[in-house]
């Protein structure tokens, strides 16, 4: 369920970003591909997938704190 992978995709993203920055020398931006929860019905995608509002909701307020460098969301939208 990717709804409750949310934390742990964020976890991910934080991880990889600082082992790589440790051995390069290049800044990194994470990058998450999502859809809004219209396309998710629209296109009839897995009710388990989460929509960018529920990770835009999970950055605002529980992991706001934890993430060092938020992602940059590439929403589908029509």
């Amino acid at each position: 369920d990717n709804r409750q992978a949310i934390g742990t995709n964020f976890l991910k993203f934080e991880i990889a970003r600082k082992k790589f920055e440790e051995t390069n020398r290049y800044n990194t931006q994470p990058l998450l591909l999502v859809a809004d929860k219209s396309n998710l019905r629209k296109y009839g995608w897995d009710g388990s997938i989460a929509s960018f509002e529920e990770y835009e909701l999970a950055i605002r307020d529980p992991y706001s704190e934890i993430l060092n460098l938020h992602p940059i969301f590439l929403i589908i939208r029509d």
